[in-house]
Protein backbone atom coordinates (compact mmCIF):
# COMPACT_ATOMS: atom_id res chain seq x y z
CA UNK A 1 0.00 0.00 0.00
CA UNK A 2 2.77 2.42 0.96
CA UNK A 3 4.66 1.77 -2.30
CA UNK A 4 1.50 2.31 -4.36
CA UNK A 5 0.80 5.57 -2.54
CA UNK A 6 4.40 6.68 -3.08
CA UNK A 7 4.23 5.88 -6.80
CA UNK A 8 0.88 7.62 -7.23
CA UNK A 9 2.27 10.79 -5.70
CA UNK A 10 5.54 10.93 -7.64
CA UNK A 11 5.38 10.98 -11.45
CA UNK A 12 9.18 10.96 -11.78
CA UNK A 13 9.43 7.83 -9.62
CA UNK A 14 6.83 6.18 -11.86
CA UNK A 15 8.96 7.02 -14.89
CA UNK A 16 12.14 5.82 -13.17
CA UNK A 17 10.69 2.44 -12.25
CA UNK A 18 8.08 1.58 -14.86
CA UNK A 19 8.14 3.71 -18.02
CA UNK A 20 9.39 2.59 -21.42
CA UNK A 21 13.09 3.11 -22.11
CA UNK A 22 12.78 6.44 -23.99
CA UNK A 23 11.01 8.11 -21.05
CA UNK A 24 13.47 6.56 -18.59
CA UNK A 25 16.42 7.85 -20.66
CA UNK A 26 14.88 11.33 -20.72
CA UNK A 27 14.57 11.30 -16.94
CA UNK A 28 18.13 9.93 -16.63
CA UNK A 29 19.40 12.88 -18.71
CA UNK A 30 17.58 15.32 -16.41
CA UNK A 31 18.93 13.62 -13.27
CA UNK A 32 22.51 13.74 -14.56
CA UNK A 33 22.16 17.35 -15.72
CA UNK A 34 20.93 18.47 -12.30
CA UNK A 35 22.91 16.08 -10.07
CA UNK A 36 25.68 18.55 -9.23
CA UNK A 37 24.23 22.02 -8.59
CA UNK A 38 25.80 25.02 -10.32
CA UNK A 39 27.72 22.94 -12.84
CA UNK A 40 27.76 22.65 -16.60
CA UNK A 41 27.07 19.12 -17.82
CA UNK A 42 27.69 17.75 -21.29
CA UNK A 43 26.26 14.28 -21.84
CA UNK A 44 28.69 12.34 -24.01
CA UNK A 45 27.04 8.91 -24.28
CA UNK A 46 24.03 6.94 -23.05
CA UNK A 47 23.93 3.14 -23.02
CA UNK A 48 20.68 1.41 -22.07
CA UNK A 49 21.07 -2.07 -20.62
CA UNK A 50 17.73 -3.64 -21.51
CA UNK A 51 15.01 -2.40 -19.22
CA UNK A 52 17.23 -2.79 -16.13
CA UNK A 53 19.54 0.22 -16.17
CA UNK A 54 21.16 3.03 -18.10
CA UNK A 55 24.75 4.25 -18.12
CA UNK A 56 25.21 7.96 -18.79
CA UNK A 57 28.71 9.29 -19.47
CA UNK A 58 29.00 13.02 -18.82
CA UNK A 59 31.62 15.74 -18.72
CA UNK A 60 31.03 17.90 -15.67
CA UNK A 61 32.48 21.38 -15.18
CA UNK A 62 31.93 23.30 -11.96
CA UNK A 63 33.67 26.33 -10.49
CA UNK A 64 36.00 24.11 -8.44
CA UNK A 65 36.63 21.05 -10.63
CA UNK A 66 36.07 19.35 -13.96
CA UNK A 67 35.88 15.62 -14.62
CA UNK A 68 34.26 12.88 -16.64
CA UNK A 69 31.73 10.86 -14.67
CA UNK A 70 29.76 7.71 -15.35
CA UNK A 71 26.25 7.56 -13.91
CA UNK A 72 24.55 4.18 -13.64
CA UNK A 73 20.82 4.42 -12.96
CA UNK A 74 19.35 1.09 -11.90
CA UNK A 75 15.61 0.47 -12.14
CA UNK A 76 15.05 -1.76 -9.14
CA UNK A 77 13.67 -1.46 -5.64
CA UNK A 78 15.64 -4.51 -4.51
CA UNK A 79 19.10 -4.81 -3.07
CA UNK A 80 22.12 -4.25 -5.30
CA UNK A 81 25.21 -6.32 -4.70
CA UNK A 82 28.92 -6.02 -5.22
CA UNK A 83 28.90 -7.67 -8.66
CA UNK A 84 26.98 -4.76 -10.21
CA UNK A 85 29.51 -2.32 -8.77
CA UNK A 86 32.46 -4.39 -9.98
CA UNK A 87 30.95 -4.16 -13.47
CA UNK A 88 30.51 -0.41 -13.01
CA UNK A 89 34.16 -0.09 -11.93
CA UNK A 90 35.33 -1.92 -15.05
CA UNK A 91 33.22 0.43 -17.24
CA UNK A 92 34.75 3.43 -15.44
CA UNK A 93 38.25 2.16 -16.27
CA UNK A 94 37.26 1.32 -19.84
CA UNK A 95 35.84 4.81 -20.42
CA UNK A 96 38.63 6.58 -18.48
CA UNK A 97 36.09 8.31 -16.28
CA UNK A 98 37.30 9.99 -13.11
CA UNK A 99 34.38 8.93 -10.94
CA UNK A 100 31.05 7.13 -10.93
CA UNK A 101 27.63 7.47 -9.38
CA UNK A 102 25.30 4.50 -8.94
CA UNK A 103 21.69 5.61 -8.43
CA UNK A 104 18.94 3.16 -7.49
CA UNK A 105 15.44 3.10 -6.03
CA UNK A 106 16.61 0.17 -3.90
CA UNK A 107 19.41 -0.35 -1.41
CA UNK A 108 23.02 -1.51 -1.60
CA UNK A 109 24.28 -4.62 0.17
CA UNK A 110 26.94 -4.41 2.84
CA UNK A 111 29.41 -6.01 0.40
CA UNK A 112 28.62 -3.34 -2.19
CA UNK A 113 29.16 -0.55 0.32
CA UNK A 114 32.48 -2.09 1.39
CA UNK A 115 33.57 -2.42 -2.25
CA UNK A 116 33.17 1.30 -2.99
CA UNK A 117 34.96 2.55 0.14
CA UNK A 118 38.35 2.87 -1.60
CA UNK A 119 36.96 3.83 -5.00
CA UNK A 120 35.55 6.98 -6.58
CA UNK A 121 32.02 5.56 -6.71
CA UNK A 122 29.16 7.28 -4.90
CA UNK A 123 26.07 5.26 -4.04
CA UNK A 124 22.64 6.89 -4.08
CA UNK A 125 19.90 4.79 -2.51
CA UNK A 126 16.16 5.32 -2.58
CA UNK A 127 16.09 8.28 -0.16
CA UNK A 128 18.73 10.12 -2.18
CA UNK A 129 16.91 9.34 -5.42
CA UNK A 130 13.65 10.69 -4.01
CA UNK A 131 15.43 13.95 -3.03
CA UNK A 132 16.82 14.23 -6.57
CA UNK A 133 13.39 13.61 -8.08
CA UNK A 134 11.79 16.22 -5.79
CA UNK A 135 14.44 18.72 -6.88
CA UNK A 136 13.57 17.99 -10.52
CA UNK A 137 9.86 18.46 -9.82
CA UNK A 138 10.18 21.75 -8.01
CA UNK A 139 10.21 24.93 -10.09
CA UNK A 140 13.68 26.44 -10.40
Amino acid sequence: MERARELAGNKNLQIFLMSPSPEFVGLARRIVSHYIPDSKVKIVDIAVNGSESADVLAEIHSAKWADTALFRLIRTTGQIGELVLRDLQSRVKELHAGRAFCISAGTFSEGAQTFVEARFIDLVEKDGLLKLLRRLSSPA
